[in-house]
């Protein structure tokens, strides 16, 4: 695929969510005037929808060892309540230049998310994804972005966002492998009770029993705004987890359609009760790659 001229992937699923809106539990809300009541419809919500990805590539030769790569992108959570729909759309576009093992990617992408039907953030970036094979079974890569945010809801989140990764994959035999990666993210927003810095670190694994494979990923991080908001009493402070394990059943295709089968669970623990919330979501569907 990463050789090819063009092509893709989709998939859709139905999706029970334990709580679709990502929201607190809590009946309260600390501030410093006191505990104030947090209102049913910003309270966690559960409901079954319809999860759509997809992406889709041109990648145009440049040279031999250069070309131009135009990605467009995009995820979907709808539900019956329209106010709980999450749609992001991404495009993006810039050169690739390979020497032996080696490949550096820079792109220019815009992002625009609606939440709820209704414009919720566009953003703009420039990012740069360099990879590096090591042997025949390991892959290094080295990725960063920044990018302007426009938070169509609230001016305060405007500003600029930061962020950058390292991974490496390693094949252990022809059907197992892992993954590791650890990220960091800078949050320079307008007001700085919004403004974070933050850390995510994440491990992978997949397995090829015949024609399906079994991946587990578990992922944890941190994040730290740097100064209380001033309706609250003391500053956000998160502690993240996540754990998914998934299955694609590929001898059971139509069509080029395979099964799958996803199952997480997400948990943020945070000082400001808005943010705290735990979540479960499965995902049954079908995939397709082309």
């Amino acid at each position: 695929r990463n050789q090819r001229p063009f092509g893709g992937s989709f998939q859709f699923a139905v999706a029970p969510d334990s709580n679709i809106n990502r929201a607190t539990r809590s009946d309260t809300l600390g501030t410093i005037f006191g505990d104030f009541d947090i209102a049913k419809d910003a309270k966690a919500k559960s409901g079954t929808g319809l999860a759509l990805t997809g992406q889709a590539y041109r990648r145009l030769s440049l040279s031999g060892a250069s070309s131009l790569l135009v990605r467009l992108s995009g995820f979907a959570n709808l539900y019956r309540r329209t106010a709980f729909n999450d749609i992001a759309a991404d495009l993006a576009v810039g050169p690739e230049f390979n020497w032996r093992r080696s490949r550096l990617q820079l792109e220019l992408g815009s992002t625009q998310r609606w939440f709820g039907q209704k414009p919720f953030v566009r953003s703009v970036r420039i990012g740069e994804t360099f990879s590096q094979a090591l042997g025949g079974r390991m892959l290094v890569r080295l990725s960063g972005s920044a990018a302007l945010v426009d938070n169509q809801l609230n001016d305060l989140q405007d500003g600029k966002v930061y962020s950058a990764q390292v991974g490496v994959e390693r094949a252990l035999t022809p059907t197992t492998g892992i993954a590791a990666r650890i990220g960091i993210d800078r949050q320079s927003l307008r007001d700085p009770g919004y403004a974070t810095t933050g850390w995510r670190a994440g491990l992978t694994g997949w397995h090829d029993f015949g024609r399906a494979t079994v991946t587990a990923d578990a992922e944890l991080g941190r994040l730290r705004a740097d100064e209380r908001l001033l309706l609250f009493p003391d500053k956000r402070s998160d502690r993240y987890s996540r754990l998914s394990l998934g299955a694609t059943f590929r001898q059971l295709q139509f069509r080029g359609f395979a099964p799958v089968a996803r199952f997480t669970i997400e948990r943020n623990r945070s000082t400001i009760a808005f943010y705290d919330y735990k979540r479960t979501r499965t995902e049954l569907g079908l995939a397709r790659a082309f």
